[in-house]
């Protein structure tokens, strides 16, 4: 009690200090012994928080605890050091082994770790050198955006809004009904709020910068090899094709063997940028001639190769569905999705050719149909326009999709 009564007695005096010092003063202009006192405290202020970063900077103390972080954790399978914020120490993410475990982001602060903890796994986006962080996630008909600042004291959440979807039976659809901060708002509301205190347009997924454990421990051991910053997907292309980066071949029958590939003559190559599974980003496909392509595409960070040889592609179409020829069977497909080291390629429509028996089998879409009816939706349903090729005569940075 005494110490309050202490405190309050203290307030009073400054405030009337304060009244003094404007009486003796009615410009307000600061005096010459209060501007100097000013300035000084002002620059030993920003010496003192340069001296702060730089020790957080050369410190090798952040790397270590990223490294033992890292090294409980390799057993999990995608890691990333990111940048979230404006300094040059970057955070490290986790994805977690399943939904219940969640993702996981750490940061190096004052000589602390701190840990943000996003519930389930891979929605998680960041602003590069943004500070900021948003969490799209959720499950049994509860929907969540959590955003959150990274700032020099460490995580805080700003915002976290709520999409609920109910089923009625009724009118058998879903309706939706949404909330910010626990309080219902339309969903004009809703989308208004989430995007003014979180920019979607420039944010990175978590994901699409993740490597393996194997990486992310030589970035942290090896000083110069730290990354500068999230790279496209063009980018990552383009550092191959310059020869900076290699990329995993998936298959032994790919376009180009791994002694030609790099130095190979690409007098005669051509390339397109095509997103062939419909998930936002672009793959690079390069052919030689038209009856090989070798397909590049990014699944989590990592660049994968897939070779179609011999009329395994072509006549590939601006909304990523191409004709193949394999033997006795042709038609029309498109890539439903990557995943690592493999795809999954659904028939639009297949026609298999039974030499011996001089007989045909017609399928749309996996289900067998008659002639008649496969004649009847090719005309229905024409292939889109085939992609544009181009030569390598400059970057493929210049692509505008």
């Amino acid at each position: 009690m005494k110490k309050i009564l202490y405190l309050f007695v203290y307030l009073i005096l400054m405030v009337l200090l304060c009244a003094c010092e404007a009486t003796s003063n009615p410009n307000n202009e600061p005096t010459e012994s209060t501007s100097s006192k000013t300035e000084q405290t002002e620059q030993t202020t920003a010496e003192a928080s340069d001296k702060i970063e730089q020790v957080a900077l050369n410190d090798s103390a952040w790397r270590a605890a990223y490294l033992e972080i890292l090294e409980a954790n390799k057993d999990h399978s995608y890691f990333a050091l990111v940048y979230v914020d404006d300094n040059d120490v970057p955070e490290l993410y986790i994805m977690g082994i399943d939904e219940a475990e969640g993702d996981r982001v750490f940061s190096y602060r004052n000589g602390e770790m701190i840990t943000l903890h996003l519930l389930r796994t891979g929605g998680g986006k960041y602003i590069e050198r943004g500070g900021m962080i948003a969490n799209e996630n959720g499950s049994m008909g509860v929907c969540y955006t959590d955003i959150f600042e990274l700032d020099w004291y460490g995580f805080s959440r700003t915002l976290y809004g709520t999409t609920f979807i109910r089923y009625n039976f009724e009118t058998e659809k879903d309706e939706y009904s949404y909330s910010i901060m626990g309080e219902e708002v339309s969903e004009e509301t809703f989308h208004a709020l989430v995007h003014a205190e979180f920019k979607f347009s420039r944010a990175v997924r978590f994901t699409d910068a993740a490597e393996p454990y194997e990486t992310v421990k030589q970035q942290l051991e090896d000083e110069d090899s730290l990354p500068n910053g999230y790279q496209t997907a063009l980018e990552k292309y383009q550092d191959i094709l310059d020869n900076k980066k290699s990329f995993q071949y998936v298959e032994q029958a790919f376009l180009l063997n791994e002694c030609t590939w790099m130095n190979a003559d690409r007098t005669y190559w051509e390339y397109c940028l095509i997103d062939m599974d419909g998930d936002g980003n672009v793959e690079l496909l390069i052919r030689d001639g038209d009856s090989e392509i070798m397909l590049l595409t990014v699944v989590f960070g990592k660049v994968y190769g897939f070779s179609f040889t011999f009329r395994g592609m072509y006549y590939v179409a601006v909304d990523g569905s191409f004709c193949w020829n394999y033997y006795s069977s042709y038609g029309v497909s498109k890539i439903k999705y990557f995943y690592m080291d493999f795809y999954k390629a659904e028939d639009i429509y297949k026609v298999s050719l039974n030499p011996y028996e001089n007989e045909s089998k017609f399928f749309l879409h996996g289900e067998e149909v008659s002639g008649m009816e496969m004649m009847q939706y090719a005309i229905e349903h024409p292939q889109a326009d085939q992609v544009i090729w181009h030569n390598f005569t400059g970057t493929i940075l210049e692509y505008q999709k």
